[in-house]
C-alpha cells in the first residue's frame, strides 16, 4: 500500500516562445519544464503526481487564479530584458509583486530573465 500524495500544483508563466528549432524538437515551454521536472525525479518517484499549466504571459496577458490551489509559480527566460518598457513586462512585475506579498504561501522562482524579474522585485519590497 502506498502513501497517498497530495498533487502538486504549479503555474508556468511563459514570457517568451522557444525558436523554431527548439520548438519542433522539444515543443514549447510548458513541454520542456513538464519533461524537466518528470525527468528530475527518481525512477521510484516518477509517478508523483504533478499538474503545470502554462500561461501566456506576453500575447494574451493571463494569469493563473492563485484560489485554484498552486503551490508555485515558475517563470520561464525571454528575449526581451527585465527592464524593457513594454505593457506585458509591467503587468508581470506587477502581478509578481502583488503575488509575493499578499501570497508568501505560493513559491516563486524565474529563469533567466524570470530571475531578472524577482531581482528586481526584491528591491522594490
Amino acid at each position: 500500500m502506498g502513501i497517498e500524495r497530495e498533487t502538486l500544483k504549479l503555474a508556468l508563466l511563459e514570457c517568451d516562445t522557444p525558436v523554431d528549432a527548439v520548438r519542433s524538437t522539444y515543443g514549447t515551454y510548458l513541454d520542456i519544464f513538464r519533461h524537466q521536472l518528470l525527468s528530475s525525479l527518481p525512477e521510484s518517484s516518477r509517478d508523483y503526481p504533478f499538474i503545470l499549466e502554462g500561461f501566456d504571459v506576453v500575447n494574451a496577458q493571463e494569469y493563473p487564479n492563485l484560489d485554484a490551489g498552486y503551490k508555485g509559480v515558475l517563470i520561464s527566460g525571454s528575449k526581451d530584458s527585465a527592464y524593457d518598457d513594454d505593457t506585458w513586462i509591467k503587468k508581470l512585475v506587477d502581478w509578481v509583486a502583488a503575488t509575493a506579498r499578499f501570497r508568501p504561501d505560493i513559491k516563486i522562482i524565474g529563469q533567466f530573465s524570470g530571475l531578472v524579474f524577482l531581482a528586481l522585485l526584491a528591491m522594490c519590497l
